[in-house]
């Protein structure tokens, strides 16, 4: 069998060379280069995201910071004004009066109990606003009112990762105080009690 065989042109040669770069080069693009730079914007793109989120975790960790430092302060603060017993319907006035603004809200009391002279009628209070400065106005309202009340372990959660614009969420244990000194209404006055470490 005869074999029919020829040398390539020099033409020849350089089109099929040019052909094999021009092969390579469009395996290089579609196998390697072009994935290569869609992980690369993908990864820029989820460190925007990531970038964002962390923004927002920060700036909601520094306004809960700001809060839980209000808070602390509210607590601390010195209330000397203790109205006569029984002050209950007046206090439950000003609880709506100050919540009135709030998205929803519910307030439970539990039973009073007295020391001395001293009466504390503790309570649990649950709000919701759409907006942290409306959470603090509220708190700042109650711990500034006109008779001697004590916030005790105020919890504030937002669902939002921002919580400047984010619902908020407040939950917290509070004191009314009050004296029998003056009071003309014994009704529902408990017994005296003298039990170490409740003075206030």
């Amino acid at each position: 069998m005869k074999v029919l065989s020829r040398d390539f042109t020099m033409r020849e040669k350089i089109l099929l060379l040019a052909l094999a770069v021009l092969i390579i080069g469009i395996g290089y693009y579609k196998l390697i280069d072009e994935p290569v730079r869609s992980t690369i914007a993908n990864a820029k793109a989820e460190e925007a995201n990531l970038q964002m989120e962390l923004t927002a975790v920060q700036t909601k960790v520094a306004a809960l910071k700001k809060m839980e430092f209000q808070l602390e302060n509210m607590t601390s603060a010195d209330k000397d004004f203790m109205p006569s017993y029984n002050n209950r319907k007046t206090e439950i006035k000003q609880l709506n009066d100050i919540l009135q603004n709030a998205q929803s809200y519910s307030v439970t009391f539990d039973s009073i109990t007295r020391e001395g002279n001293q009466i504390r009628r503790n309570f649990t209070l649950q709000f919701t606003t759409n907006r942290y400065t409306s959470a603090e106005s509220i708190l700042d309202r109650l711990d500034d009112g006109p008779y001697r009340c004590k916030l005790n372990e105020v919890l504030c959660t937002s669902e939002s990762g921002n919580v400047h614009n984010g619902e908020i969420s407040v939950s917290a244990v509070a004191t009314f105080y009050e004296t029998v000194v003056g009071c003309t209404d014994e009704a529902g006055l408990p017994a005296e009690t003298s039990e170490a470490g409740n003075a206030e």
